[in-house]
């Protein structure tokens, strides 16, 4: 991929992850808030469904996918399961274990999924040049 393309591609991933993360906030306070669910259970809700949100930002606009949407989700599933983990983790460990505030320990935790999410997106879910923005 030329350097451009991957540019364009991880720009529109990161806004498409910005937009999937102003959606896990909202419904993060609206869970822990309004609703008074456990953080760390609030946090994997929240990031669960702004995972949904954010596969059909990313195959249909940063990696403007065309693959079959059968085995584009299921390794985009596969990753984000993964990364599910790695966020609720990290949420619990910057929250219950540091004491940081819940959007801080959000914050971060979302900043440590996208790096790694993008990277292996674009090698694995989404890889092949019909896939990526050119």
């Amino acid at each position: 991929m030329k350097k451009t393309g991957l540019l364009k591609t991880f720009f529109r991933a990161f806004i498409s992850g910005g937009l999937a993360t102003v959606l896990n906030f909202a419904l993060l306070a609206l869970f822990i808030e309004i609703f008074l669910i456990d953080p760390t259970l609030a946090s994997a809700a929240s990031f669960s469904i702004a995972m949904i949100f954010n596969y059909l930002c990313q195959y249909f606009w940063a990696f403007q996918a065309s693959g079959s949407h059968l085995r584009v989700f299921a390794r985009f599933m596969t990753v984000n399961l993964f990364m599910l983990g790695v966020n609720t983790g990290l949420f619990w460990f910057f929250y219950e274990r540091v004491g940081l505030p819940y959007p801080i320990a959000q914050t971060i935790a979302i900043g440590v999924v996208f790096l790694c999410s993008f990277t292996i997106n674009r090698a694995f879910t989404f890889k092949g040049p019909a896939t990526e923005a050119t």
